[in-house]
């Protein structure tokens, strides 16, 4: 269904096609042996067992390497090695490169002001579009529960960033061919993502890929990125509180480098997340999917904010919440990324200098934080963060809580039809995926969590 010939002028593009153009889909084999790299074995079928494996493997590296330039180095030269072998013959790797070429690679190292590394990002956008041809993501024929196993949705959806940023930045250096050529290939994979039985289906609104969001899977489309405080009384309470929530903050700051020790207390594997390394902090009060809910050794420092969030039902009853205090420095470019669905995102400016520090979240560009005004998104829309300015660091109350229709009984003006599809399949597939989705919780609650050297 798509164009198999992509006639890009840029050069950069075609090194990346070179090893399989990215508008086709790599056959794989099922007599293809297993593949090994390390000391991990890579199945010719199995893309999500491979994907995790690899992630594991790269975190270790990252986190527990003695030399990480050196090692580095050498995991660079590794997915490269793995692209042109998921391309060529072993397209169930092509996800868990992608994955870690995104996590670890999209930023151009040596940069004083932050850049995608461009030629890195190409291979990724290729690596997805294989996965997606792999999981016969494209065949309108796929049954519906077969496109949902294959995470086709996600990797639409990285797709869709991918080709964004790749497009902008070709724009900024002036070649526009290239960006016109990769754009109008995204464009042209939306159409046919759109003609898609699962997507056919209705419910999403989507008329461009900046309106793509994971909640719009499981709950109407009501608002779009940015939500009408208004309909969300937890941004009015956050606002009410500021005082006592910045009273928290300037205790924390009043005692040199306490921000930064009390960070290295909880800390998540998340990647290369923002350049320059380390210009995004946040020290972690909650996190409700945890065996330890709220952090007590760090509570202790903001005892006021945590007190009066566990009174918030949108929180203390959200299994999938969470609460931080956030830093971003001046120069920072947080990555553009996805969040988890079924849930919401509350800011509360705590400190914001003068500037330009902006989020962007789907089609809502250039969002400004206020010195306590609250604002709330969809986070599962693409969005980033970058500090441009240079007259000091940005502090947010980051509150993660259930999205309204998971609570409807505090959210008295929703109707059914704000959180139930027309159509009858679209809603039992939504159900579906969230029945999954609380059983993975629960498997998740379980499982060992990775602990990141300080």
């Amino acid at each position: 269904p798509l164009p198999m010939a992509l006639l890009l002028g840029s050069s950069a593009w075609r090194r990346a096609a070179s090893a399989g153009d990215v508008g086709e889909g790599v056959v794989g084999d099922s007599e293809t042996p297993a593949f090994v790299w390390g000391d991990v074995e890579l199945s010719p079928k199995d893309e999500f067992g491979n994907q995790e494996a690899m992630q594991q493997m790269l975190f270790q590296r990252f986190y527990f390497s003695g030399d990480v330039d050196t090692d580095w180095g050498h995991v660079a030269s590794d997915l490269r090695m793995l692209k042109g072998v998921a391309t060529a013959r072993l397209p169930a790797i092509a996800l868990g490169v992608a994955n870690g070429l995104y996590h670890f690679f999209f930023f151009r190292e040596g940069q004083d002001t932050p850049e995608m590394r461009t030629d890195t990002m190409l291979d990724a956008l290729q690596l997805f579009n294989t996965s997606l041809w792999f999981a016969n993501c494209f065949d309108p024929r796929t049954e519906l529960q077969s496109f949902l196993i294959g995470l086709c949705g996600m990797k639409f959806g990285f797709v869709q960033l991918l080709a964004a940023e790749l497009g902008a930045a070709f724009a900024a250096a002036h070649d526009i061919v290239a960006a016109g050529s990769v754009l109008s290939w995204a464009s042209q994979v939306f159409r046919v993502m759109s003609s898609l039985p699962y997507f056919a289906l209705g419910g999403f609104r989507w008329t461009r890929p900046l309106d793509m969001a994971f909640n719009h899977e499981l709950y109407p489309n009501a608002f779009g990125p940015v939500w009408p405080k208004e309909n969300v009384p937890l941004a009015r309470y956050l606002e009410s509180k500021f005082d006592d929530f910045r009273a928290d903050l300037d205790a924390i700051l009043a005692s040199p480098g306490l921000f930064d020790r009390l960070r290295e207390l909880e800390r998540n594997a998340e990647g290369l997340s923002v350049w320059p390394p380390g210009s995004r902090k946040h020290i972690e009060l909650a996190d409700l999917r945890e065996d330890e809910p709220w952090k007590a050794q760090l509570c202790q420092f903001a005892n006021t904010t945590c007190e009066l969030l566990r009174q918030r039902p949108e929180v203390s009853e959200c299994p999938r919440a969470a609460v931080m205090i956030a830093r971003l420095s001046p120069g920072a470019w947080l990555k553009p990324h996805y969040g988890n669905s079924r849930r919401l995102v509350a800011h509360l400016g705590l400190i914001v200098p003068d500037g330009p520090i902006t989020l962007n979240v789907g089609s809502a560009r250039g969002s400004r934080w206020t010195q306590g005004q609250a604002m709330v998104f969809d986070d599962t829309h693409v969005h980033d963060a970058r500090h441009t300015g240079d007259t000091g660091d940005r502090y947010i109350l980051h509150v993660m809580f259930c999205h309204p229709c998971e609570q409807r009984q505090l959210y008295p003006h929703l109707s059914a039809g704000d959180c139930e599809f027309d159509n009858p399949i679209r809603e039992e597939v939504s159900r579906a995926l969230r029945g999954e989705m609380d059983a993975r919780e629960a498997q998740a609650r379980s499982a060992k969590r990775m602990v990141i050297p300080r």
